[in-house]
């Protein structure tokens, strides 16, 4: 299906992660600013344009890690789906060295964002270990790339959430 020039739908379109299909179209989710910036930059790189690292990026990039600190401290997903998100943060590990940062940065924190909203509820403790421990991978991937990009301080304050998770 081939979308016309006033279709909109990728606004809600899954980038990468299990789950999208179920959310497109769910106005239930908490897609927050975040989000929205991210996808954003992410669509700008993959129209081939230049991006710059900015303080709106930067405040959304911590806005973020810092929901999912609120999320770990306070915390109803299968364990099919917990599996395939398993999948897809070792896909990430593979990834980490073939794909530009800056990409890789807006792939890895749409999940992340995607993992928070999940352990946003509570969930029996063998699942909610599990999510803690794909929380702490895609955070500690994030505070990586964050010294890729050269952002030390923002790097920090990732491993800090990934040692919480």
């Amino acid at each position: 299906m081939v979308a016309g020039p006033g279709d909109r739908s990728w606004i809600n379109a899954p980038v990468n992660g299990p789950g999208g299909a179920d959310r497109a179209g769910d106005p239930s989710i908490d897609v927050g600013e975040e989000d929205i910036v991210l996808r954003r930059t992410l669509l700008q790189l993959l129209a081939g344009a230049g991006v710059a690292l900015d303080g709106q990026f930067l405040g959304a990039v911590d806005n973020l890690r810092r929901k999912m600190d609120d999320t770990l401290v306070s915390a109803t997903v299968s364990p099919t789906m917990l599996d395939q998100w398993e999948e897809t943060t070792l896909g990430y590990g593979r990834q980490y060295q073939a794909t530009p940062s800056l990409r890789m940065l807006c792939d890895v924190l749409l999940d992340f964002s995607e993992v928070r909203r999940m352990a946003d509820k509570r969930q029996p403790v063998e699942l909610q270990e599990r999510l803690c421990r794909i929380a702490a991978q895609l955070s500690g991937l994030s505070g990586l790339i964050m010294i890729n990009l050269g952002d030390h301080r923002l790097a920090r304050s990732f491993f800090r959430t990934a040692r919480t998770a």
